[in-house]
Order: C-alpha cells, then sequence, then structure tokens
C-alpha cells in the first residue's frame, strides 16, 4: 500500500483535515462563553508593561482560575484527539508493517514519507528577536538567540511570547532567570498555544565553555604564536602577535629609615581604586607582589626586584591584567623615603580578558585554523570580541571547513555555516551567530578566523575570548540562546526580552503540533514556501 495524502475524499489529510475543523469550532464555541467581564480582568493586567516577575507570580493564581474555568470542552477535545492519533498510527501501519506502533513512530514514518514523496505544507513565520533592556545599567553581556534548529529548519511550533531575563547577580558569569509567559492548562485548552511557560536559568558562556582550546589567545609557547592554532597566512610576529602587558615600576629612593606605604591601583574598566595593606618602607619584592595580589583583577602578577634595600626598584608585571593600566599611585608615610612610578611597557588596549590577538596591519592577511569535533545537527554559539583602532574598515569571515585550505561545510538544509564581520575603528564589538553542521558531515571539522587584508586601511585589530559551546534551548521545539560577557559586570537591574514571533501560518504545522505534540517530540512536517501540495484548506 502506498499512503494517499490528498484526493479530496479520503486521502489521510483529508480525514485529518475534517477531524481538526471540528477540533477547531470546538474551541470557539468554548471561547465564545466567557463572561466579558472575566476577560477585561485577566486583560487588564496583561497591559501592565512594567510588571516585574513577582507580579506576574501574584497574579497566576487568578489567570490560571480563569484558563480552567474555560475549559469544560475537554472532554470532547480529548475523544476527537485519541480518535486522530490512533487513525494516524493505524493509517501508517497498514502501509507498512515495519512503521512501529507508537505514534511517534508513525509521525517519523510519515515525515520521510513526505519527504520521500516531494509532498510539503505551508510553513509558518518565525523569528526570535534579542533586545536589552533601555533602562540597563551600562554592561557588554551580549544576549543572541536563533529560531533555526540543529536541521537548518525553522522551529515553527515555537511559541509566540515575550521571554524575560534577569540578571541575578552583579558578576559578570552569574546566570540569568529565564521567563517565559504564561501556558494553557493543557493541548486540549482552547487558550492554546499561549506561552511556554518556561522558567529557568542562562548561564553566560566562557572561555572556559569553549570547545575550542585557547580560545582566548592567552597561552603563547612560541613567542607571537597562539598555542593550539595553526596560521596559513601571516607571520607570527608580524602579522600577528600577543598582546602586550602592561609593565610598571615603582622605584624607592632617600634610604627610608622607618614608617609605611601603600600602593594605589586603578582599575581600567571600572575605574574603581584599591589600596594595598601597610607596606614596610624596606618590603622586598616577594612582599610588595604578595600585598598586590590581594587586590581585585591582581591575583596573577609578578615583581622583579633590583637595588639595594631599603632603595628597592620594584619591577611589576601586570600578568592577565588586559589593557593600558595607569601607573600606580602611593601613599607615603616613610621616614626619609621617596616613591616614583612610572610605566615602561605601554600594554595594548583591546583585550576582553588577559591577551589577545593582535593584527597590527589590517592590510595584510591573517588566516588561523583550528580543528574541534563537533556533534552533527546541533546548533552551537559561536561568538568574539573585536577591538579596532584607527582608521576605515576591515571585513572578514569566521567559518567551519571540511579541512585546512578545505571547503566551508553547509547545514541539511544547504546553507554555509559561514559567518561575516566588519570591523570599524568603534571600540569593542562582539560579532556572533549559530553553527551547525549536517548529518553527513565526519569530525574533527575545523574553525577558519580569517581576515584577508584587502582594504588599504589603517587599523589595528585585537581578537579576543572566540566561544564556540553548545547552544541552550529553552524548550524542546523552542529557540536556542547564548549569551556572552564582555569587560564590564552585570547590574542586578539589567534585562533582556527574547522576542518570539509566529504566525501560526501552516494550519497543519499548528494543529499537527497540538493533536500529535510535534514541539515535545521535535518533530516537523516538512514544509516549503515554494510548493505546497497540502492546501490549508482542507481543514475546513
Amino acid at each position: 500500500m502506498t499512503l494517499t495524502y490528498t484526493d479530496g475524499v479520503d486521502g489521510l489529510f483529508d480525514i485529518l483535515g475534517k477531524y481538526l475543523f471540528a477540533r477547531n469550532t470546538l474551541d470557539t464555541e468554548r471561547a465564545a462563553t466567557v463572561a466579558a467581564e472575566v476577560l477585561d480582568a485577566v486583560d487588564q493586567y496583561r497591559a501592565k508593561a512594567d510588571a516585574t516577575l513577582d507580579m506576574d507570580a501574584a497574579m497566576e493564581g487568578v489567570a490560571q482560575a480563569e484558563l480552567s474555568w474555560r475549559s469544560g470542552g475537554s472532554t470532547f477535545a480529548s475523544a476527537l484527539k485519541t480518535a486522530i492519533n490512533n487513525f494516524l498510527t493505524e493509517e501508517v501501519r497498514a502501509d507498512s508493517e515495519n512503521a512501529g506502533t507508537s505514534v511517534v513512530e508513525a509521525l517519523e514514518y510519515l515525515i520521510d514519507a513526505m519527504i520521500s514523496d516531494g509532498y510539503y505544507v505551508t510553513p509558518s513565520v518565525v523569528s526570535v528577536t534579542p533586545a536589552a533592556d533601555a533602562g540597563n545599567v551600562a554592561n557588554d553581556l551580549v544576549v543572541k538567540a536563533t529560531i533555526i534548529d540543529g536541521k537548518g529548519r525553522d522551529s515553527e511550533n515555537a511559541y509566540a511570547e515575550v521571554i524575560r531575563l534577569e540578571a541575578t547577580a552583579r558578576s559578570k558569569t552569574s546566570p540569568l532567570s529565564v521567563l517565559g509567559e504564561r501556558a494553557a492548562p493543557s493541548a486540549q485548552s482552547e487558550a492554546w498555544p499561549a506561552g511556554s511557560a518556561i522558567s529557568s536559568t542562562l548561564t553566560p558562556l566562557t572561555i572556559a565553555d569553549s570547545l575550542l582550546t585557547n580560545s582566548g589567545f592567552d597561552d603563547f609557547t612560541v613567542a607571537d604564536m597562539p598555542d593550539d592554532w595553526a596560521a596559513t597566512a601571516g607571520v607570527p610576529g608580524t602579522a600577528f602577535r600577543a598582546t602586550l602587558y602592561t609593565v610598571q615600576t615603582v622605584i624607592m629612593s632617600g634610604t627610608p629609615t622607618a614608617g609605611t606605604y601603600h600602593l594605589k591601583y586603578t582599575d581600567n574598566v571600572t575605574g574603581l581604586v584599591y589600596v594595598t595593606t601597610p607596606l614596610a618602607y624596606d618590603a622586598n619584592s616577594a612582599t610588595v607582589q604578595a600585598a598586590l595580589r590581594l587586590l581585585p583583577g591582581l591575583s596573577a602578577i609578578t615583581i622583579v626586584e633590583s637595588g639595594s634595600g631599603p632603595n628597592y626598584t620594584h619591577t611589576v608585571t601586570l600578568t592577565e591584567v588586559p589593557g593600558q593600566v595607569a601607573a600606580l599611585t602611593s601613599i607615603n608615610n616613610t621616614v626619609s623615603g621617596s616613591i616614583a612610578h612610572a610605566v615602561t611597557v605601554v600594554g595594548d588596549t583591546g583585550a576582553i580578558t588577559d591577551r589577545g590577538l593582535l593584527i597590527p596591519d589590517s592590510d595584510v592577511q591573517v588566516t588561523l585554523y583550528q580543528n574541534v569535533t563537533l556533534t552533527n545537527e546541533t546548533v552551537y554559539a559561536f561568538g568574539f570580541w573585536m577591538y579596532a583602532s584607527g582608521a576605515g574598515t576591515v571585513n572578514g569571515t569566521v567559518s567551519l571547513v571540511d579541512g585546512i585550505g578545505g571547503t566551508i561545510l553547509q547545514d541539511d538544509e544547504g546553507v554555509n555555516q559561514t559567518l561575516s564581520w566588519s570591523s570599524s575603528a568603534a571600540n569593542w564589538t562582539h560579532y556572533d551567530g549559530f553553527f551547525r553542521v549536517a548529518k553527513t558531515v565526519t569530525s574533527p571539522v575545523y574553525l577558519r578566523f580569517d581576515s584577508p587584508g584587502a582594504e588599504i586601511e589603517a587599523l589595528v585589530l585585537v581578537v579576543d575570548d572566540l566561544i564556540l559551546a553548545p547552544a541552550q534551548r529553552l524548550y524542546t521545539g523552542g529557540p536556542y540562546v547564548a549569551a556572552y560577557p564582555g569587560r564590564l559586570v552585570n547590574a542586578i537591574e539589567n534585562k533582556w526580552t527574547l522576542t518570539v514571533a509566529n504566525d501560526y501560518a501552516g494550519l497543519w504545522q499548528k494543529d499537527f503540533d497540538r493533536e500529535f505534540d510535534m514541539k515535545g517530540n521535535d518533530l516537523l512536517l516538512p514544509s516549503v514556501t515554494t510548493t505546497t501540495l497540502i492546501n490549508n484548506n482542507l481543514i475546513s
């Protein structure tokens, strides 16, 4: 037997269409029984633009009670659902004894058969748009999302809603709370689909999460060649190198005989000033180093001592402190001693954490590779920071390729896995996107970073914190999301939104989701915009 999808009489979708239309008609009748005053009361609160998460929780009981009151037709709806599920399963089993006995197996068989036979349904148009709240305290945290799944298809069954994210602590890496809009009581409720009711957390990705090694360009065993990377264009030390740490001196003179002093350090990002504990007038380098390492951000600094005590010269290398750091200052309470400060090596601006990769002349091509093992049909978040100084604009790409010098990979839908970036002298910019590899791809694959050097521009670039990691899916069948920390610490007031839009124009897609839990099983009917053979009008 061969599946008959539609013949205008007793095709699979002809019959299902009538049942689904009956189901939708039932919902229309149920919704019409709701008192206008009840709806007005609930809708009045929903219109509150500045509602907090706590307010939502406080009002949830009323909203759920309203939905429960409207669900009186659930028994009949459940009977229709059972009939449709049984019919689909038996229809598929009649076509093939190997199709399995469960509804999920029947659906998988149907999807494969439709693709093989060239039958499609109208797609729903979905999108997700992240946005930072206008009231956010200045921060660098970047929140990104995609509606495209691991197979390269839009997640057409995603709930249309606004998902809210909030910082939970004053930290770069503390999780964000994630809260979706309230859900319908069940798929049998006429209020379905409503929202996801997702309540979870999103932890920002750091280089520790990255599948790339040395993705922060912090390790250079061989001078100016980052560990674990291969370069096919650009000479290390000329076309690119490691950013420099700031080096300073603290010079004690005047041969002090007693007293103490403090060193003061100014954080080059926050502007906050930190002060050491008292240091004896003749403190050696080990003592000064230990005191400075107690200050925030200075835990890895090193000090080399020269001269004879108490007239020491302390040479301070601000290891793991990115950027240009102003000279230390001091509070001098020594007897007859003088303290002088100077910056002897000016650090390179641009790294986010520790070191970065500096490209001093954007006219020179730089191409770097690193191999990485990825799981097929999985969504990976990718992002990096770039600092540009000078004048002009430089364009480049980051791609997944099948080998050094190889071809750009594609996902199951034939989309090239490449991210374009365009950098100009606008300080720090985050570039990001999402990667996925097709079912047929064999790992390891290679990530290629390419700054082609084609433009004649006077730009200096610093690249840092390349992160490639699995994206977090907020719920099965829903959007994928990732967050990347930057230079600044989040404030507890910071908020973001993910606006998920779904026009539900694919009626077959929508109704199949409702009756067969396509979303929960991460399944989609094959859909195209150019050729649609299963007409929406059959649901009538």
